[in-house]
């Protein structure tokens, strides 16, 4: 499976996925896992505890690739996050990554995010946890 293939896996497995169990996110990102989104750097239990959190507050993800490229280990997205929230309003992110993998599974990720729709309170939501 290319590096890119495990990438959209991923996004499209943890964030679109209504019967998600946590334990599975383990399969697709490394234990020492890393993400840096808007300069703010978050550990896998900190991505944990956000991915917790994205599934109590949201329903209806979806994940849109718009391009990806992938060079060696490295897999850079450009893609879009669609949801609902809990009070019926709609949320939407425009998402630039790039994603290390290695042995099969996502190391690091470094990300831009900028909301596109939804409350200012929700500006940090790429990174809340």
């Amino acid at each position: 499976m290319s590096c890119s293939n495990i990438v959209v896996n991923a996004l499209k497995y943890i964030l679109e996925n209504d019967d998600l169990e946590i334990s599975s996110i383990g399969v697709f990102f490394s234990k020492d896992y890393f993400q840096v989104v808007n300069g703010k750097k978050i550990s896998f239990n900190d991505f944990i505890s956000h991915i917790k959190l994205l599934r109590k507050s949201l329903t209806d993800l979806n994940v849109t690739i718009l391009s990806i490229a992938e060079h060696g280990e490295n897999v850079h997205t450009h893609h879009m996050i669609k949801a609902n929230k809990m009070d019926g309003s709609i949320i939407e992110f425009e998402v630039f990554s790039r994603f290390s993998v290695s042995e099969k599974k996502i190391r690091c990720c470094y990300e831009l995010t900028r909301k596109i729709m939804g409350n200012e309170d929700d500006d940090d939501l790429g990174f809340r946890s």
